[in-house]
């Protein structure tokens, strides 16, 4: 017998590269990223101070191994290979924080902004870094922080930038403050941006958004070898379109806090050790009054804080060892609402999150072990233990009435280990191969969420307290060469997780969401099997001109064979820089190839192959003390008409869009 769970509701009443040749005294602009580290357990991309007009999103997408998940112009969701959601870690300097919208329409990278990074750091795979303990890996947006000098100085930044296709201003400042004891960056930021058009002119409707942010960060000295720092970070968005989604976002906030504290005291055990305490906070509304032919108005706020504290230390050389150490705690709360009005009857409440809270303490362990002269193993372990539970009455009743007992709650622990062996082949030649295992416990909506509706596939989504963990099995091989001219490097992978985590129709339940084509319950698969690889190469071809090249690729499949949903295919990018003196540009080629192979059952279309051309040309200029930037990008030159396949509800990606930007340093 069909649930009714309308009457319930009422009766309870969401690789790039440096500019290298500029001056040494010139800004460095758009797209000019220095990759390192290719082959490390880590690949940190250094942000330039003046890179502030690239959307973080962009950033990431270049990085390899990276894609986004977009639903819009504004807050795309990162994946590594294929991993999404709470299958990565994304923190913001080091802090956990979650989003506090039940569609995920509020991903941790949209309450930062390229102006306040200092660089973004990715790690693949389980334990890839003991900051992680998610499966797919982890992504730390690092932010720009005071630094200290022992001449007193004071420095700022000034930017603005237009944009043609959708007549959008990005406003930006910063001041930079230093002495030999303490040390002041503060830095605002303002961007409005209208719909956009894609290729041929099509405009995109609920494709707008504007958004401001500010950071500050305070260092003190408190000894030679002991610093204090405090970082502060609000950022508001509002009126932010969802062209995929049935309703946009009225409001997203961001409040977040942290303390750190750092001791570069030598002794006889430990090199140097640091520790954090933090606080975040998130409030998002979704808001549907803008919206034609709305069949029913609700109101969908959701909360989400987060306070915790961890504690790092490196250990002195030992012999050919040294150890690195984490001690981890973190506390977050969630809730989301509905209200649901429908004509000339009773408002209809429910929660959607109902009123989780999830405790988490770890512990990791990392050995750097130099074998000999050419073989190195770096090993790493973590232990986690996790506490999910329901902390009302209330809350409790939503997943009650499907049989489920949430009383206890859930404690779980989750382990992961990697081997990281390294082979110095020659000078110019380096192997390497990875073996990991990695656990991930699920997250709040797959445990508790309360009729989720998934624009993408247009089912209602229940959690299932009962879930097990996720379990992978992962494996890489690599290769990197480095010769005067010319660097390049590949990596390919596989991984095999059991119990992977999706959702399966149910057809006894009610869909909730009006139009929606049923209710899927959250469940386990038996396995699934990710395979991929990534591969770059860079080329001075003279001291003007350099060549840089990236493809990846993954293939992911469920135990009978079907393709996981949402799976980007092969993609390449190919770019040619030149610099000198004080000119410089740059034209690059980006191409995706069809993806055919795809999963219906999950609102996944084929998708057409395409291939665009971006091109910037910029000068920077010496005016007294003040150095000025100017620059030109344009991007989807030919105006093309494209989809990317991980955009939702097969909107159509921006066409031809030229910016001109502008940057004073004094």
């Amino acid at each position: 017998m069909k649930l009714k769970l309308i009457g319930l509701a009422i009766g309870l009443a969401n690789l790039t590269f440096s500019q290298s040749q500029l001056p040494a005294d010139s800004i460095s602009m758009s797209g000019q990223l220095t990759q390192i580290e290719l082959l490390s357990l880590i690949d940190t991309t250094e942000v330039s101070e003046n890179n502030v007009f690239i959307p973080i999103e962009r950033l990431i997408q270049r990085t390899e191994g990276a894609n986004i998940i977009s639903r819009g112009n504004f807050a795309q969701d990162p994946m590594l290979r294929s991993y999404k959601n709470s299958q990565i870690n994304v923190t913001l300097n080091g802090m956990r924080m979650f989003g506090a919208c039940t569609d995920r329409m509020d991903p941790i990278t949209s309450y930062a902004e390229t102006s306040n990074l200092e660089s973004i750091s990715v790690s693949h795979g389980g334990n890839a870094d003991l900051n992680s303990n998610a499966l797919g890996g982890g992504l730390n947006l690092n932010l720009k922080e005071a630094s200290f000098s022992g001449t007193p100085k004071t420095s700022g930044l000034f930017g603005s930038s237009l944009a043609s296709n959708t007549s959008g201003i990005n406003l930006f400042g910063q001041l930079n403050h230093q002495n030999k004891r303490w040390g002041l960056f503060l830095q605002a930021s303002a961007k409005k941006y209208g719909n956009y058009y894609a290729g041929g002119g099509e405009e995109v409707e609920f494709s707008h958004y504007q958004k401001m942010n500010t950071t500050a960060n305070f260092a003190y000295k408190l000894s030679k070898k002991e610093v204090l720092k405090v970082n502060f970070l609000y950022d508001k968005a509002v009126d932010v379109g969802y062209p995929s989604l049935p309703m946009d976002v009225g409001i997203a906030e961001a409040t977040v806090a942290g303390v750190n504290y750092q001791n570069f005291n030598s002794g006889k055990l430990i090199n140097n050790w640091e520790a954090m305490a933090y606080y975040n906070s998130i409030y998002h509304e979704m808001d549907d009054t803008k919206r034609p032919n709305v069949p029913m108005h609700m109101d969908m706020p959701g909360w989400s804080k987060t306070f915790g504290a961890w504690v790092k230390a490196e250990s002195q050389q030992f012999s050919n060892h040294k150890f690195n150490g984490i001690f981890e705690y973190y506390q977050n709360s969630r809730r989301a609402e509905m209200t649901m009005y429908p004509d000339n009857e009773m408002p209809m409440f429910m929660l959607t999150w109902p009123d989780v809270m999830r405790n988490t303490g770890g512990i990791g362990v990392k050995d750097n072990w130099k074998l000999n002269t050419r073989f190195s193993l770096v090993s790493s372990i973590r232990l986690d233990v996790f506490c999910s539970n329901i902390t009302t009455d209330f809350g409790k009743q939503h997943l009650e009435i499907f049989g489920y007992d949430v009383e206890e709650g859930i404690l779980e622990p989750i382990f992961s280990w990697k081997e990281n062996l390294t082979y110095q082949l020659n000078s110019n030649t380096q192997l390497f191969t990875n073996l990991a295992y990695a656990e991930r416990s699920p997250d709040v909506s797959e445990l508790y969420g309360f009729f989720l509706f998934n624009a993408h596939d247009g089912y209602d989504y229940i959690g299932n307290p009962e879930l097990k963990k996720e379990q992978a099995w992962q494996a890489e091989l690599g290769i990197s060469q480095s010769f005067e001219k010319i660097n390049w490097s590949f990596r390919g992978y596989f991984h095999h997780v059991n119990n992977y985590i999706i959702g399966r129709t149910d057809s006894i339940i009610d869909a909730m969401t009006i139009g929606a084509n049923g209710v899927r319950v959250y469940t386990n698969l038996p396995h699934a099997q990710l395979m991929g690889f990534e591969s770059n190469i860079n080329c001075s071809i003279s001291r003007e001109w350099l060549i840089t090249g990236n493809a990846q690729y993954t293939h992911c499949a469920e135990n009978t064979g079907q393709p996981l949903p949402l799976i980007a295919p092969l993609q390449t990018r190919i770019k040619l820089t030149w610099a000198n003196n004080s000119w410089y540009a740059n034209a690059e080629w980006q191409w995706s190839n069809a993806q055919n192979r795809v999963n219906s059952n999950f609102g996944d279309r084929p998708t057409p192959a395409y291939s665009l051309i971006n091109a910037s040309v910029g000068k920077n200029w010496t005016l007294g003390k003040v150095l000025l930037k100017t620059e030109l990008q344009g991007f989807n030159l030919l105006d093309h008409y494209y989809r990317n396949h991980l955009s939702w509800g097969q909107i159509p990606q921006m066409g031809r869009n030229i910016t001109f930007n502008v940057i004073f340093k004094i």
